[in-house]
Order: structure tokens, then sequence, then C-alpha cells
């Protein structure tokens, strides 16, 4: 399975290359590798004052975005982690999500656990 080689890869701010992945650096790249799309690095917002900015500078994108009630693998998803809406993964197939987050190297949750229900926002398919 594709996402094999994501797994594990090192939690760094900004991280933007297979040697080290914050949230969306993880996006960008599986979106890259896998899919040949370019998306907009956004590096910096995560030492940013404000809590929204990363989701600001989604919503400035929305017009290749389109919001789904039913996530297909490739989907990106929207979390809330300690209240504020900050944080991005890759829908897989049969309810994971492959992710990067402080603290732990990128992994792969199931999105059907009481923690990642809550945490889990809306998802989007680009284009």
């Amino acid at each position: 399975m594709w996402s094999n080689a994501y797994i594990g890869i090192p939690y760094e701010i900004n991280g933007r290359d297979m040697n080290a992945l914050d949230c969306w650096g993880l996006v960008r790249q599986v979106y890259k590798t896998e899919l040949g799309v370019e998306l907009p690095s956004y590096a910096g917002y995560e030492s940013s004052t404000d809590e929204q900015s990363f989701a600001d500078s989604f919503a400035e994108e929305v017009n290749v975005w389109n919001q789904v009630d039913v996530p297909q693998e490739f989907d990106v998803s929207w979390c809330r982690i300690a209240g504020i809406e900050c944080h991005t993964g890759i829908m897989l197939a049969n309810g994971k999500m492959l992710h990067a987050m402080e603290g732990s190297d990128s992994c792969i949750v199931t999105t059907t656990t009481p923690a990642w229900q809550r945490r889990i926002l809306r998802c989007y398919r680009i284009q």
C-alpha cells in the first residue's frame, strides 16, 4: 500500500521533505509524490500567534477544494486539536487517516475511535 512509505517519518515544524514533516508537509508530500499535485507550502503557520492562520490560509485556496460528506482515499481531513482547528491528515480506505503530529512520527490512526471522531471536522477533495 502506498501509505506505508509515509509511516515513521519524524515530525518537525515546517518539515517539507521526507526527512521530517509536519501535518501539512505530509499532505503536501503525498499529493506531490502520489498524485503529481503541487500544493502551497504554508511554511511558518505553526509559529504564528494567530490560531486560525493555517485554516484561514487554506480557506483562501477553497476554490480548488470541494468539501465532502463521505471521505475517500486522498481526501484531506481538517481536525481540531486542543480546541484549535490546526491539523490535517490524509484519509485512507476503511476509516483510517495518515497524519503527522507533534510528539510522534507520522502514523496511521483509526478515525472511528472516540478521540478522532470528535477531532475531525470536515474533509476536502481536490477538484
